[in-house]
């Protein structure tokens, strides 16, 4: 699942709705924080692209439930 901003669905969006292993919705911009979020199990991966680039981990249960409910308010309001 990934959501997108409406101002990247011509680019990121037209691309990633192809792949039939991945659920495309948008958002408005002022939804879209500015760094790449991935959650996967109990990790958290933060991201932003400056420059220098930044990564950060967390693996925390809790942080990462968190981070879950979050997408999933914002997957719910997402358009397809």
């Amino acid at each position: 699942q990934l959501l997108v901003s409406t101002r990247r669905r011509s680019t990121i969006g037209k691309d990633r709705k192809k792949d039939p292993h991945t659920q495309v919705r948008f958002v408005s911009s002022e939804q879209v924080m500015p760094m790449a979020v991935n959650v996967y199990a109990n990790k958290v991966l933060l991201a932003v692209w400056t420059d220098p680039p930044l990564a950060i981990t967390i693996e925390n249960e809790s942080i990462a439930n968190s981070f879950k409910a979050l997408f999933q308010l914002m997957w719910k309001s997402g358009k397809r």
